[in-house]
């Protein structure tokens, strides 16, 4: 096997399939990849002028921050009556007086209300991607954000007079930030954007299109 793969690195027959095809192949895949990160990148909302600065930090540590956060705001409380789901007849009966008078029965209906106390919140979402260099944070890019909030109504059963508000979510809530290191990525690509992925075969260490250092080091960052 070892002969094998130490002649096939530099074949020279090529009119048939050969292993080194298989080198080949992984740079275009792995160079593929690279294009498609950037596409991300872009989309996300980095800009041309971004890109052009941080390819201008590719010898530094460079890396892509998500950061979270939510909050939950009370803002009113209120009493709301459901819809009647119980009536309750009472019949009353009226005899003779002195023996005189047939008597009678009336009929009374009741409708039972049942009212429910509500609580009406805030929840609000934050969230951004941003781009530093080294531990410089406060000078990051930021390449994408938003903001979003919703109404919810949560019911504290029926109406006791007793306050028993409880939020559904904790007042303020900041995600543990998610990093991710851009160094391998941006070495990939030239000054000129072009990616720059390659394979030593000449490389001692390189014993398949998989086992070599650039293929292993590929495999661990995009897997």
């Amino acid at each position: 096997m070892q002969t094998i793969l130490g002649t096939t690195r530099h074949p020279t027959a090529t009119d048939n399939h050969v292993y080194d095809d298989k080198f080949t192949l992984t740079q275009i895949l792995v160079n593929t990849s690279v294009v498609a990160l950037m596409d991300v990148f872009e989309a996300l909302g980095l800009t041309s002028e971004q890109a052009s600065t941080l390819n201008g930090r590719k010898e530094h540590s460079v890396t892509l921050r998500f950061g979270a956060q939510e909050r939950c705001e009370f803002i009113k409380e209120e009493i709301v009556e459901l819809e009647p789901t119980q009536e309750k007849v009472v019949e009353t009966a009226q005899g003779r007086t002195c023996g005189v008078g047939s008597g009678s029965r009336t009929t009374t209906t009741a409708t039972l209300v049942r009212k429910v106390k509500v609580h009406h919140w805030k929840i609000s979402m934050d969230y951004k991607f941003v781009i530093f260099k080294g531990t410089d944070v406060n000078n990051a890019i930021e390449i994408n954000s938003r903001s979003a909030s919703t109404t919810v109504v949560t019911s504290e059963g029926q109406d006791t007079g007793i306050v028993k508000r409880q939020a559904p979510l904790p007042a303020h809530n900041i995600h543990p930030v998610i990093d991710v290191s851009l160094n391998w990525l941006l070495q990939k690509l030239s000054h000129q954007k072009n990616c720059v992925f390659s394979i030593d075969r000449s490389d001692a260490m390189c014993k398949t299109p998989r086992r070599n250092g650039p293929g292993g080091k590929c495999h661990s960052i995009l897997r």
